[in-house]
């Protein structure tokens, strides 16, 4: 953080020398790299570092000014912390024959160690007596889909649809998928 008493936040500029391991981008536009940004935009959280996962050193050399006067250089060490995905629910779901039963969040709930990114789950090997499908609510649309996000189930949308007749009073079913979070290593 740079503090200039007589100088707004906005006015405040770091001027990024060199920076090793990654690129710095603004949040709304991570492709775009930038060398320039203000402590207002560091104060509203809008600078991202983006980790190459193959760099061992990261850090970058920077400079800062009001536009009058410039810091000498200043070196900053970035320490890498890995994202993780975090299991805190999958359980079964009790479903009665050719019935729709909603996937609810104490059914199955993934969450990422960066909480600001989203989880999806591939199915991999869909149901065999069944289906998942994605309900639109406000129109009562349904349809079968090969994944779904954690903000699907939370919102109310995803189902597993029993679709198969069964002869046996008792019989199971399940379906296999693959939790992803953007820009994760798992």
């Amino acid at each position: 953080m740079a503090q200039d008493y007589d100088t707004p936040a906005d006015n405040i500029t770091f001027i990024v020398n060199y920076i090793y391991g990654g690129y710095l981008a603004k949040r709304g536009d991570l492709q775009q790299k930038i060398d320039t940004f203000t402590q207002a935009q560091i104060n509203n959280e809008e600078i991202c570092f983006l980790h190459d996962s193959t760099s061992r050193r990261n850090e970058m050399s920077f400079m800062v000014t009001d536009g009058l006067f410039n810091t000498t250089d200043q070196l900053l060490n970035i320490a890498i912390r890995p994202v993780e995905i975090l299991e805190e629910r999958n359980t079964n779901l009790h479903v009665f024959p050719l019935t729709k039963k909603q996937i609810l969040r104490d059914h199955l709930y993934f969450r990422c160690s960066d909480e600001g990114r989203d989880i999806y789950y591939n199915i991999t090997v869909p149901p065999s007596l069944g289906r998942i499908v994605n309900e639109y609510l406000d129109n009562g649309f349904s349809k079968e889909v090969n994944g779904f996000t954690q903000n699907d189930i939370d919102n109310g949308r995803i189902f597993y649809e029993h679709t198969s007749i069964i002869m046996e009073f008792r019989i199971n079913d399940s379906f296999y998928f693959d939790v992803v979070v953007d820009r994760s290593d798992r």
